[in-house]
């Protein structure tokens, strides 16, 4: 990604000052996060807003440096709520608007091939979901919104697919309890970008509009004063008879702390939501999670020799049936990238430590990947699915991050009760990437106080369905 120069360094307070004065800058927005989200909002703003100025604050050394350059950076439009469809159908018809234009995503239209058993099947075949005052089953729901899919019995998934284990017995198989293979459901109009691209993408386009960035700044508070006091003292708390604002952020950069002034202040700082929201006594509805990602390389055969479509050299991107094991192809680079979503198990990450606690920090900031949970959980299911192709594996790469989860797996996007000038964007719940237009245009219509959005394809959503307390959101099970 290119090096974009911190560009704000007269517009920071230092620490012993007390009152703002003539000569420091405050900003129309201030965006905490210098991710894909943070990007994106930032771009969103000021092509509604072209005069203000504003500035994203990044604590790594560029943006897309944190979480977003972890991201597996999957798309699909494959969902069972109507919410979903319309939000990343419309992130994913900006990408291809854009692409049009010449920009490139690193984009792999490869498929979702979700494996099922019967009884998975068999829930899919009942109407269950709500569309247009009547129930559905799952595939009548997406026929009604035109998505390109393809249903295959086991003898199809066996002609097209030689390697693939339909029915894994023997002691590992019975050890793992491997699920039987009945049916694969193959969405086709699916697959992946590059995560650095995308940020690089909104970035651009933020700076080109005359945007600003200052990274290597953590924000370390958020300081609250008196909505009618001129003067800002960091040490002073309102009373609770006294309307707040934040008036400033507390930043350590290089060693030196300061502060930095806005109008309003935007936390788009995702799996780091609570580490500033805490503090101030805000609920985000948010959690952190690590999740891994494990490169196998030199796969080539297995990658390509599998003519599963004409359409795509590789395999699709595959959820197998048992623990949630997913497989995604690198064309490219003739390897693997594979992963699951452990819940139960895995504990919720602490997001900071209010007596500075390093080790903590680092967790957060640099993850590590743990080879043995690989080799413990993930490997197993890959050998009984794939006897044979995996049995003399024995190096593997591997990387960490953390997903912000809400508490119902979509996006929370709210103003934070109490405080007029503070709005945050997190949740996405790893789907970051694929949702971040429009997370962008909801979180800017939040924080210029518009009821309602309207996103990239025409949509209008009311905002408020995404708050914390005045959330409504239907319930998304076909989650990752």
């Amino acid at each position: 990604m290119e090096d974009v120069p911190d560009t704000v360094t007269d517009s920071v307070t230092d620490s012993d000052t007390d009152t703002v004065t003539d000569s420091v800058t405050v900003y129309d927005y201030c965006i905490v996060g210098g991710g894909v989200l943070g990007c994106a909002i930032g771009k969103t703003l000021l092509e509604k807003e072209p005069d203000a100025k504003i500035l994203i604050v990044e604590k790594f050394a560029n943006a897309g440096f944190g979480n977003s350059s972890r991201s597996n950076a999957l798309y699909r439009n494959i969902f069972d709520t109507e919410l979903n469809i319309q939000i990343s159908a419309s992130s994913l018809l900006y990408y291809g608007s854009e692409e049009a234009k010449g920009e490139d995503f690193g984009r792999r239209e490869i498929g979702y091939l979700f494996l099922w058993t019967q009884e998975q099947y068999d829930t899919y075949l009942e109407p269950s979901l709500d569309h247009q005052g009547e129930r559905f089953s799952f595939f009548d729901f997406l026929d009604a919104h035109s998505i390109d899919y393809e249903v295959f019995n086991a003898e199809q998934l066996k002609q097209r697919w030689p390697d693939l284990e339909l029915e894994p017995t023997g002691e590992l198989a019975e050890m793992i309890a491997a699920n039987k293979i009945s049916w694969g459901f193959w969405g086709k109009n699916c697959g992946a970008y590059l995560p650095d691209l995308v940020v690089k993408h909104y970035l651009k386009k933020f700076m080109q509009m005359g945007g600003q960035t200052l990274y290597n700044t953590r924000v370390t508070a958020l300081k609250l004063g008196a909505v009618d006091s001129a003067e800002f003292d960091p040490d002073y708390v309102p009373a609770v008879w006294q309307p707040h604002e934040i008036k400033a952020i507390e930043v350590d950069r290089d060693g030196q702390s300061s502060y930095i002034h806005s109008k309003r202040f935007v936390l788009a700082t995702g799996a780091w939501i609570n580490q500033l929201l805490d503090p101030l006594g805000g609920r985000s509805m948010i959690k952190a999670k690590k999740r891994q990602l494990f490169t196998i390389d030199h796969v080539s055969d297995f990658i390509f020799s599998n003519n599963f479509s004409q359409d795509h050299s590789t395999i699709p991107f595959v959820i197998l049936p048992t623990g949630g094991v997913y497989i995604k192809p690198l064309d490219k680079a003739g390897a693997l990238v594979v992963g699951t979503s452990d819940k139960i198990g895995r504990s919720f990450a602490p997001t900071y430590s209010l007596r500075g606690d390093r080790d903590l920090d680092a967790e957060m900031d640099d993850p590590q990947a743990e080879d043995d949970f690989f080799m413990y959980n993930i490997l197993p299911i890959m050998q009984a699915y794939f006897p044979g192709v995996f049995d003399d594996l024995t190096k593997i790469k591997g990387s960490a991050g953390h997903y912000a989860y809400s508490i119902d797996g979509n996006p929370v996007i709210d103003k934070v009760k109490g405080v007029p000038n503070l709005f945050f964007a997190s949740g996405a719940s790893g789907s970051g990437i694929m949702k971040a237009d429009s997370i962008a245009r909801l979180c800017a219509a939040v924080a210029r106080g518009e009821p309602v959005a309207k996103l990239f394809n025409g949509t209008e959503i009311d905002v408020r369905i995404f708050g914390v307390e005045t959330r409504d959101l239907p319930d998304e099970t076909l989650v990752l």
